[in-house]
């Protein structure tokens, strides 16, 4: 997590040395080398071999270090599916996370192609994605997550054509590809308003087109999605999974049982110390608890998951938050297998978990009006 943190921070950093990259890059491959069984979320040496082509130093490596994270993936998949118990909608999530770092894959290779100017083979990958996309469109029924990855994929698809387009001189191809995918809402976990990279860069062969920035202004005001936040990862997707009967105590010692939810709507929230995003989200549940905590008919808590117990108390006296946390590793693997964090529930008056939210996109009013609009129409049977 250190490394893996150290270099994702180097991506980001203004004026930092490709050296820098490269050392902190060695020392990220090294330990996911040797960590295979550890189920990480993404292939580390993926997201290396996407920095080095951005950067475009050690390009002979590139292929040998997609061709490895798409094997780790696969490898992680087959340890999941060879686990007792894992539920089919954990095998299917793995699954879907395997397509998902092979698209990352092609991605970087088209890049990769492009800037060694072999076009064809760049070419040849973009079939495929082409394919893979008209072969995987989500039905309507589908997780929010296996359409937020669709919509990324397809975004990111047209804009590897309009690269390739645009290497080639074949600008009008690169400006009508530009305009597909600007033509597909982009999500952002920042609150940043800036244009992205890919607008950036079609306003530029805009303009050396002939085009002006008033015309750029007319077309991106009726065709250029806002951006938003993330809100496939955040939204509220349905369950029916009943909870199983428990009796665990709190870190203040008041000990919490099944029966202590029923007749109430209860807001679950599931995290960890070491989880960066529940870090970030952790300030609104305490802020939803204070809003709650007199309402009889709500209840607000949170589920730690934390190997280690004796890591929650110094946490939570560090940033002051009050609200009930129960150690609760055990009761969350009967509950789900899948570990992707934060993980927001509500459970209704029955016991009954009837809303799951995954991941942390919003920012503090739009995350608390979420939540209590969601509490409340649970209140209402909704």
């Amino acid at each position: 997590m250190p490394w893996m943190s150290r270099f994702q921070a180097l991506t980001h950093l203004k004026n930092v040395s490709d050296a820098d990259v490269e050392a902190a890059a060695d020392k990220l491959t090294a330990v996911d080398e040797s960590n295979h069984d550890v189920i990480w979320p993404a292939s580390m040496s993926m997201a290396v071999a996407a920095e080095f082509v951005k950067r475009g130093i050690r390009l002979e490596s590139i292929p040998q270090l997609v061709e490895s994270g798409i094997e780790q993936a696969q490898k992680q998949t087959q340890l999941t599916a060879h686990t007792p118990g894992i539920p089919p909608e954990a095998q299917q999530m793995m699954l879907d996370m395997v397509n998902s770092v092979r698209f990352q894959g092609w991605s970087v290779l088209v890049d990769y192609n492009v800037k060694t100017k072999q076009p064809d083979k760049a070419r040849e990958i973009l079939v495929k994605m082409g394919a893979f996309l008209s072969e995987n469109k989500p039905a309507e029924s589908a997780k929010p997550l296996a359409k937020l990855a669709y919509t990324s994929e397809s975004r990111n698809y047209w804009e590897k054509m309009a690269s390739l387009a645009e290497a080639q001189n074949r600008k009008m191809d690169a400006m009508g590809y530009y305009l597909n995918a600007l033509d597909i809402p982009r999500q952002r976990s920042s609150e940043s308003a800036q244009e992205d990279e890919t607008a950036q860069k079609a306003r530029q062969l805009w303009k050396s087109l002939g085009g002006t920035n008033e015309g750029w202004s007319v077309w991106a005001s009726e065709h250029m999605p806002p951006a938003t936040p993330a809100a496939g990862v955040a939204a509220w997707s349905k369950l029916d999974k009943p909870l199983p009967d428990f009796s665990l105590p709190d870190l203040s010692g008041h000990t919490w049982r099944l029966e202590d939810l029923k007749g109430k709507v209860t807001f679950l929230n599931v995290w960890a110390t070491w989880c960066g995003p529940c870090q970030a989200e952790l300030p609104l549940v305490q802020k939803l608890f204070e809003k709650m905590k007199d309402n009889p008919n709500v209840l607000v808590l949170s589920l730690n998951i934390d190997e280690n117990p004796g890591l929650i108390d110094p946490f939570l006296r560090k940033s002051n938050y009050t609200f009930p946390v129960i150690p609760a590793s055990s009761l969350f693997a009967q509950i789900d297998q899948f570990m992707a964090l934060p993980k927001n529930w509500i459970v209704d008056g029955n016991g009954t978990l009837r809303r799951e939210q995954l991941g942390f996109a919003y920012k503090e009013e739009q995350w608390l009006k979420n939540a209590t609009q969601t509490l409340e129409e649970m209140r209402a049977g909704k």
